[in-house]
């Protein structure tokens, strides 16, 4: 287990929000990881993209849906 220095930030209520660690700690961190880089690849999303066709008017599919829900 890697010892890190940390420094950890409150809120007004006294709960943690955030920690800071030196640059250094954190390349321990990565190399501890492995290869942490990662490259955007807008493809991978690509292949969600498109349209739902749900078969009706959309307006009357929605309130059937809603008429579903309990009160």
């Amino acid at each position: 287990m890697i010892s890190i220095k940390k420094q950890l930030l409150y809120d007004e209520h006294q709960h943690p929000i955030k920690v800071l660690i030196d640059y250094a700690e954190w390349q321990k961190i990565e190399a501890a990881l492995g290869e942490t880089d990662v490259e955007p690849n807008g493809d991978l999303l690509n292949q969600f993209a498109g349209k739902i066709n749900f078969g009706g008017d959309p307006m009357e599919i929605q309130r059937v849906m809603r008429s579903e829900w309990p009160a």
